[in-house]
């Protein structure tokens, strides 16, 4: 059969077949022997409609068509439509537009090849609210196994993965100016150099920090040396393009990696304008303080071929720097 790839839930199937249940029954002389009976489909749907109303899932029923012919009490909490709303109509109604022919393509070859798919899937809700369900579509076949519906299980699990996501950010990221972490900085160098050894380009790594930050710290307070901190981040984002990174390693210490450059004087022009940048003086809390930064650079693979080694070196180009009188910038050098 085949199926409509950018249909939520396909195109074509024949009609649906039933299943059987047997039930003990007793015999007149109260003997506990059961006797098998075949139940009638009649009571077979009355147990599956109680069933189904029943789930705390939600159940969406289409038929050969792919037309919706039912859903359950809890597909109209969960959705909002309630069985008025969708009955006649298709799952298309549901479609969030986040997912590709491709990703509906792939879903119907597994069904097809197994008779069910069960994964991730971004729906959208009456009242526009995208959400993420967690979703099984099983098709079902008359006794000459031919598919006549299509019966799909979900629930939301927008809220989990909601939870997931925040609590990836924290790993990843710096608490206090929300910039990656080392640990995100190290993974973006590995994808960065395995990038650039493909390509034949380079990766510059700037590692830099705010001169004399600890009298800001001493000075006027923590809190200040934070605001600072943030303020000077921000500064340096506009002198980065897309797919740059800046990370903050800790204290004032923060790195930028620069992917896919063609030339190293590219890390040498990203400096520069950081300084200039930096010359315009900070207000923090009715203070202007004028604060300039001290930045060693290296880049793969001209001084280094590993993401740990290159930051190192690009470290101690910065302290050259700062023996040096700070407010400038330095390649590595041996």
């Amino acid at each position: 059969m085949e199926a409509d790839a950018a249909h939520p839930y396909g195109t074509k199937a024949p009609r649906v077949g039933f299943f059987c249940l047997y039930a003990p029954t007793s015999i007149e002389d109260g003997s506990t022997l059961a006797v098998n009976r075949v139940l009638t489909s009649e009571e077979l749907n009355r147990i599956a409609g109680k069933v189904f109303e029943m789930l705390s899932d939600g159940v969406l029923v289409t038929d050969a068509g792919q037309t919706i012919v039912y859903v359950n009490p809890t597909f109209t909490r969960l959705t909002g439509y309630t069985h008025e709303d969708v009955v006649g109509k298709t799952p298309r109604l549901l479609s969030s537009g986040r997912h590709s022919k491709d990703f509906y393509k792939k879903m119907w070859k597994q069904i097809h090849k197994t008779g069910s798919w069960q994964g991730e899937i971004w729906n959208r809700k009456k009242n526009g609210d995208v959400y993420v369900e967690e979703l099984t579509i099983t098709r079902v076949t008359d006794e000459n196994g031919r598919v006549t519906h299509y019966v799909g299980i979900f629930k939301d699990i927008t809220a989990r993965i909601n939870r997931e996501n925040k609590i990836r950010h924290l790993a990843m990221h710096d608490l206090l100016t929300g910039l990656p972490n080392r640990l995100l900085l190290r993974q973006r160098l590995e994808e960065a150099i395995s990038h650039a050894e493909r390509t034949g380009t380079m990766v510059g790594v700037l590692y830099m920090d705010l001169d004399r930050f600890k009298r800001v710290n001493d000075n006027l307070g923590h809190h200040a040396g934070d605001i600072l901190l943030k303020h000077a981040a921000e500064r340096i984002k506009e002198c980065l393009e897309e797919g740059d990174t800046i990370a903050r390693l800790g204290g004032d210490e923060l790195v930028v990696l620069l992917p896919g450059l063609k030339r190293s004087e590219a890390c040498a022009d990203t400096a520069r304008r950081i300084l200039q940048l930096f010359e315009k003086p900070f207000r923090i809390e009715g203070h202007e303080l004028n604060v300039t930064c001290s930045i060693g650079i290296s880049v793969y693979p001209e001084h280094a071929d590993k993401g740990e080694e290159l930051v190192r070196l690009a470290d101690h180009a910065l302290y050259e720097v700062k023996n040096a009188g700070r407010n400038d910038f330095r390649f590595y050098a041996q």
